[in-house]
């Protein structure tokens, strides 16, 4: 999700696995035991190499979660502006940048206080843009985050197996980790 820039991914946060192998044996795979099983376990390898019975992973006390959106009409200078500032900022910030339909819409989340992520974002360059449009900012906690994101501004808490929102809209998206930004004749 958006906090990988500042916590990795979820992978990378198994400390050890009890895995029950296929001879019956029962073993713990870490980094200092039984590491190449380990290593396989946590996406290493294709395949299935046992069947794993307990799992031990690394967790984070989850600061405030400061959300926003911004919305564009689509325009090159956004995503040079947004390339230009967000592939140096802080492992805090995590962003969504999607172009559809003439616009372009960034959702971001912040692991902070919200005056410092509109302190953040007014050095980004984004919000002088001529092709902005206009802003939500909530500041969230656990799963409301996360509803933030992908269903409901309001950041409200539910219950996720009972009170999941209902949404006609399906899509399907693709995601990559880029390490350099988009070249200029890219974006055009």
């Amino acid at each position: 999700g958006m906090q990988s820039r500042k916590y990795g991914l979820a992978s990378d946060q198994v400390v050890s696995m009890n895995v029950l192998l296929a001879n019956g044996d029962e073993v713990v795979a870490n980094s200092n035991s039984h590491s190449d099983l380990f290593w396989a376990l946590r996406g290493g390898g294709a395949g299935s190499f046992g069947i794993v019975t307990q799992y031990t992973v690394k967790v984070f006390q989850m600061p405030i979660n400061s959300m926003f959106r911004l919305h564009f009409l689509a325009a090159p200078e956004v995503v040079t502006t947004w390339q230009a500032f967000f592939f140096t900022a802080p492992n805090e910030l995590g962003t969504q940048l999607t172009i559809a339909n003439g616009q372009i819409e960034l959702l971001g989340h912040y692991l902070g206080t919200m005056n410092d992520l509109k302190a953040l974002l007014a050095t980004s360059g984004m919000l002088s843009l001529a092709s902005f449009q206009y802003s939500i900012y909530k500041s969230c906690t656990g799963i409301g985050a996360r509803l933030f994101l992908w269903f409901d501004e309001s950041c409200s808490q539910i219950d996720l197996l009972t009170q999941l929102p209902s949404s006609k809209d399906y899509g399907k998206s693709k995601s990559d980790y880029v390490s350099n930004p988009l070249p200029t004749f890219a974006v055009q």
